[in-house]
């Protein structure tokens, strides 16, 4: 949590392709329902975000810590949620418009129902309790203050890159050589369990 925790920042993760396509824009762009989503986005119901019109943030600060570690059983996959690298991008809070932020007013906040047509009762989109927040309208890249690059599996094990104009290659190459390397871990892994089946065979069959 101090990575996360503890410098007033708001949080955006995306994967690689996600993060071509911002660095192309120039700015994080709220999902209208045609951008790849990591969430099952429906027309109906949906994720807050698509509902809201909001690019969707991980606010680590203003909740209670208690009430984010509680909440880590929804976020908890985070930073790892991508193979072979899950890119997490911080935003400096005083480079976003206040009146575009939508926050959780307290504990009990719950994002504005819906009615998909034909439903006898509204629907609550999903959210993420405590710890997301959401951006009216696109973020410009001016608002990154830093770029994590986090490698699946790892244990929260990340590099930071520089500038975002070579965010793009860095991330690329990161990947790469991260995939790389599991494949021949999980192959070293395959020709160890070969070789101790042929073994165990031996011993029974002589």
């Amino acid at each position: 949590m101090p990575l996360l925790r503890g410098r007033r920042s708001l949080w955006h993760r995306t994967d690689l392709k996600g993060l071509r396509a911002i660095v192309a824009d120039g700015a994080i762009k709220p999902n209208d329902g045609s951008l790849p989503s990591s969430y099952e986005t429906s027309i109906d119901i949906g994720h807050a975000g698509y509902r809201l019109g909001g690019v969707c943030l991980f606010d680590f600060d203003t909740a209670p810590l208690d009430d984010v570690h509680w909440a880590a059983q929804h976020w908890h996959q985070f930073l790892s949620c991508f193979h072979p690298a899950t890119v997490v991008l911080e935003l400096n809070r005083q480079n976003l418009a206040a009146g575009a932020l939508i926050e959780q007013d307290g504990p009990s906040w719950k994002p504005p129902p819906h009615q998909p047509p034909g439903s006898r009762s509204p629907h609550y989109p999903r959210w993420i309790p405590h710890v997301e927040a959401w951006y009216k309208g696109p973020i410009q890249l001016g608002a990154v203050s830093r770029i994590l690059v986090f490698r699946a599996f790892s244990g929260d094990k990340y590099e930071e890159v520089g500038a975002v104009d070579n965010a793009v290659t860095t991330v690329e190459r990161l990947a790469a050589e991260w995939a790389a390397d599991d494949e021949k871990t999980s192959s070293g892994h395959m020709h160890g369990l070969r070789a101790a089946m042929l073994a165990a065979h031996r011993r029974h069959f002589g």
